[in-house]
């Protein structure tokens, strides 16, 4: 059983709320996940995607970062605190990452996190490996350890010669990589590795979120229509077949 999940688990119980528990990555592996790109305190938007997700049959919810830094502090507040009830797994994303450092950013009102908030994101892992149903997946922010990396859907084989993040993960084990940072949704067959981003669900040109079926290989998109809808729309599907 994972360090991540035994620390997960703990601050679960510290919290003292009713909380599902998280799956541990040494379980048996996912055959379908829900997909949350940044959240940035969109609470609304975290609460209604988390409802679609856990009314259609996934193992697990998975969020790829930068929970902090929303436009209201109180949001960011219980974005956390959603998460952590419904047993999601999460990574930090630089924006994270930079809360936990004490660097500011002059773009954002300060978050009013307490102890309890922070200690979340400094137990939220830069990556998480698991198994699914159609191979070996990596959790991660932007591309693998590196949380600054853009991988955008227009890059073109040769601009992924010079993202040097991406190289190892090309040529590890993983069959897929799920991230967001971009705020661009995307599916991306590169030969050796699947690249799924969720995108964001606010400051974004198409906010949205994902659900992964590793058994059907296939990635559904549900969209939120304008700027403050929190109302999800279905919206594209891709194949993951080569």
């Amino acid at each position: 059983m994972s360090d991540w999940y035994m620390k997960t688990r703990t601050f679960l119980v510290v919290f003292s709320t009713p909380m599902a528990r998280p799956m541990s990555t040494s379980e048996r592996p996912l055959r379908r996940v829900g997909l949350i790109g940044d959240v940035h305190g969109a609470i609304d938007r975290l609460r209604a995607a988390l409802d679609v997700l856990l009314d259609s049959d996934v193992d697990a919810v998975l969020a790829t970062g930068d929970v902090v830094d929303g436009p209201v502090a109180e949001d960011v507040q219980a974005c956390i605190e959603t998460l952590c009830q419904h047993g999601a797994w999460v990574v930090r994303g630089n924006h994270d990452r930079w809360e936990l450092n004490g660097f500011a950013r002059t773009s954002y009102p300060p978050q009013g996190l307490n102890a309890r908030h922070r200690e979340f994101l400094r137990w939220c892992p830069s990556t998480v490996d698991f198994s699914t149903s159609a191979g070996r997946a990596l959790l991660c922010h932007a591309v693998g350890e590196d949380d600054m990396s853009f991988f955008r859907p227009h890059h073109t084989e040769q601009d992924l010669q010079y993202l040097a993040a991406l190289h190892p993960l090309r040529a590890g084990p993983w069959d897929f990589m799920l991230c967001g940072h971009t705020h661009q949704r995307m599916v991306r067959d590169l030969g050796d590795l699947w690249v799924i981003n969720a995108g964001a669900l606010t400051y974004s040109d198409c906010p949205g979120f994902a659900r992964v079926d590793f058994e059907a290989r296939r990635v559904r998109f549900w969209d939120f229509q304008g700027d403050t809808s929190a109302t999800p729309m279905a919206g594209e599907t891709h194949e993951l077949r080569r």
